[in-house]
């Protein structure tokens, strides 16, 4: 999947923390969303999911699931961004069914001069403290 080794993945955010609780956030790239189907990123959402399920269950660690949008290349026709916005539609849905959250991110890089650098592929300076930002914003609340 997408999210290789959901298992480590989720033994190793609560392992010895010693907090009460925890937001496991999850961002997806570009790159693995056009070179995955939609079904195999919900796949890799479900596994997560259910691993923060169980140890949740497990550790009485209140933990949660957020999912972010996947943020579309510029140097992609429109075809591959449709095909982007398609997916981030189902995450939202997804999300509300299992009770996750869904973390819009295309709003705040909208405004960015540009959000990817000279590759296409990884965020500008501007862009990463941007969607650092905002994850903290949304994870803020809870961690309060």
């Amino acid at each position: 999947g997408i999210i290789p080794n959901t298992t480590a993945v989720v033994k190793a955010a609560v392992k010895d923390t010693g907090c009460s609780r925890l937001r496991v956030v999850a961002h997806v790239g570009f790159n693995d969303a056009s070179k995955r189907g939609a079904e195999e990123i919900l796949d890799s959402f479900r596994d997560l999911n259910s691993e923060v399920e169980r140890a949740r269950r497990g550790t009485g660690v209140d933990l949660r699931l957020s999912i972010c949008s996947i943020v579309p290349r510029t140097d992609c026709g429109p075809q591959v961004c449709d095909s982007i916005d398609w997916i981030n539609k189902r995450p939202w849905k997804f999300c509300e069914s299992i009770g996750a959250e869904f973390v819009d991110l295309r709003p705040v890089l909208r405004s960015c001069r540009a959000p990817l650098n000279s590759s296409g592929v990884h965020y500008t300076k501007e862009a990463s403290e941007r969607v650092a930002r905002r994850i903290f914003e949304h994870c803020r609340y809870f961690l309060d």
